[in-house]
């Protein structure tokens, strides 16, 4: 118990003076930069891998160009209408869903993976902080989504340590970087 103790004092410290996360903490999330859907599975955990996900899958695996097994390359031409699958990285996305489709959820988790998977600290100022904006329709909407947010970020043990303030409508990380 006194080592636990002595664990949280000094995380405590570390806050309290500003000294950057340890390099293990942001190399988890980080080696899942540009591998969005395997970053997902970690943290919806089996229920990703389900048939009821697949067209989620195929449309992340499309978004950051990662390769597709069959099922999701006949639901993504399905969808899509088009044979082949990005090669590179998408800079914008049109998601026409109805309600209860997932795009909360998705959006949540697309906005956690491309604040802690990626480095960001060489291209923000001293004391500038980052920011990666999930949009909604209503505050409620919003609201939502960022129920989605912390709950990913909060419940998960590893990207726990990343959050430095949760607040009502941003969580702030550890590497300057938020989610509003």
């Amino acid at each position: 118990m006194a080592n636990f103790l002595n664990i949280l004092r000094k995380e405590e410290e570390r806050r309290r003076t500003g000294k950057p996360l340890p390099l293990a903490a942001r190399s988890w999330a980080h080696q899942y930069a540009g591998r969005a859907s395997e970053f997902i599975g970690e943290i919806m955990g089996a229920e990703w891998y389900t048939p009821d996900w697949l067209a989620w899958r195929a449309f992340v695996k499309s978004v950051f160009a990662e390769s597709m097994n069959s099922e999701e390359l006949a639901i993504y031409r399905q969808c899509t209408a088009l044979d082949e699958p990005p090669t590179s990285r998408q800079r914008e996305i049109w998601v026409p869903v109805g309600r209860r489709g997932g795009k909360s959820r998705i959006s949540a988790l697309l906005g956690v993976h491309l604040a802690v998977c990626y480095d960001y600290l060489p291209y923000l100022a001293p004391g500038e902080l980052g920011s990666v904006v999930v949009l909604a329709d209503t505050r409620d909407h919003a609201a939502s989504i960022m129920n989605y947010v912390k709950a990913a970020l909060l419940d998960h043990p590893k990207l726990a340590t990343l959050v430095k303030r949760p607040l009502v409508e941003s969580i702030e990380l550890e590497d300057r970087v938020e989610i509003e």
